[in-house]
């Protein structure tokens, strides 16, 4: 390999590692919130629902929204990560005669889709990280809902 594909491949695991560092960190922010959630759920539901709650169901409500909306700008970031990694391998793809790693991931792709459930294949995993923050807040507002009422 030349020098410039040696560069290319090593900005290449950069991005990888950012990547891997985020989807960590989205992980890590969401068992966060999931801890507190059902911490404050249960100090509810011991306590009993009343007005008085309304200090631990509104944050609650507010934790899920931030939850979300962490989660789409972590996917916003990954995505621009993964952007910058196709073009390097684009480059070293270009730079090396034969390699032709375009193939071998459009290939793989192809093999996952055919082993893979219509459903499960189609499903984005930030959709299904952002309704779990989503279902966190819609729990605070049903609650604070509930104990106002």
């Amino acid at each position: 390999m030349s020098e410039s594909s040696d560069a290319l491949f090593k900005v290449w695991e950069e991005q990888q590692s950012e990547i891997r560092h985020m989807q960590t960190q989205r992980a890590m922010l969401t068992n966060a919130i999931i801890v507190v959630a059902v911490a404050g759920i249960g100090f509810v539901v011991q306590r009993g629902l009343t007005a008085s709650m309304l200090g631990v169901t509104l944050p609650l409500a507010g934790l899920g929204l931030y939850g979300a909306l962490a989660s789409a700008k972590y996917y916003e970031m990954i995505r621009n990560c993964e952007r910058r990694a196709k073009i390097l391998i684009d480059r070293i793809d270009e730079s090396i005669a034969g390699l032709d790693l375009d193939s071998v991931f459009v290939e793989a792709s192809r093999q996952r889709r055919l082993e893979t459930s219509r459903f499960i294949y189609f499903s984005q995993m930030h959709r299904l990280w952002i309704g779990l923050h989503l279902s966190v807040a819609l729990t605070g507002g049903v609650l604070s809902a509930v104990a106002i009422a």
